[in-house]
């Protein structure tokens, strides 16, 4: 991840310090918007330290919901999940694997807090390893986003994570050769690479500011 300095020492001021198997970006896409009722279809972990990336294809449930729309966004199918996914229980355990040593665990994403913290801890919740996780300490590149307020600042309606990326390449804050990540949004490989190039973007402007 670019500007790993600048995350450095916005965690330092909270007293968490990084190593390189307790900081990581994810995103999870999945059939709906509900960690009950909707399943998992797809997930990428990213070892920003390491630069080392992790994805995920999640076998379908049958308690669980995939809606034919939200498959479409995704660009997968039913059959495909079926046929190369692993199941949620051996998901939690190669996340358990990476996270399971250390004091803490930093995990930065894209509305983060209301959306993929959830689907994790139903995961650790559903395999029955919540007790040997780790505490998780979240960076959410949306919440920053309102705090600095970036809708005026680079004068967007939204903050989404595909309009604070396209309004970041506008401005050119984010290298040419990164742009065409738009183009493979709601992939979680691609979405997680994006994340990652806004909240380099965003600690920028927050060590304007202090």
């Amino acid at each position: 991840m670019r500007n790993i300095n600048l995350l450095e020492k916005y965690c330092n001021q909270f007293g968490i310090k990084l190593n390189s198997k307790n900081c990581y970006s994810l995103d999870f896409e999945t059939g709906g918007l509900s960690s009950w009722t909707d399943g998992i279809c797809s997930m990428t972990l990213r070892n920003v330290i390491l630069d080392k990336t992790y994805n995920y294809l999640i076998r379908p449930k049958a308690n669980k919901v995939y809606k034919m729309s939200a498959l479409e966004i995704n660009k997968l199918n039913i059959e495909t999940l079926n046929k190369d996914g692993i199941s949620v229980w051996d998901l939690g355990n190669k996340l358990l694997s990476q996270f399971q040593f250390e004091d803490y665990v930093v995990l930065i994403g894209q509305n983060i807090d209301e959306f993929d913290i959830k689907y994790l801890l139903q995961i650790f919740k559903e395999n029955g390893n919540s007790t040997a996780v780790p505490p998780m300490i979240t960076i959410d590149t949306k919440v920053l986003a309102d705090k600095l307020d970036i809708k005026t600042k680079f004068n967007i309606n939204s903050l989404s994570l595909g309009v604070m990326f396209k309004a970041f390449c506008d401005a050119g804050r984010i290298d040419k050769s990164k742009h065409d990540l738009l183009n493979k949004a709601h992939h979680s490989e691609s979405d997680t690479l994006m994340c990652e190039e806004v909240l380099a973007v965003l600690l920028e402007e927050y060590y304007k500011e202090v």
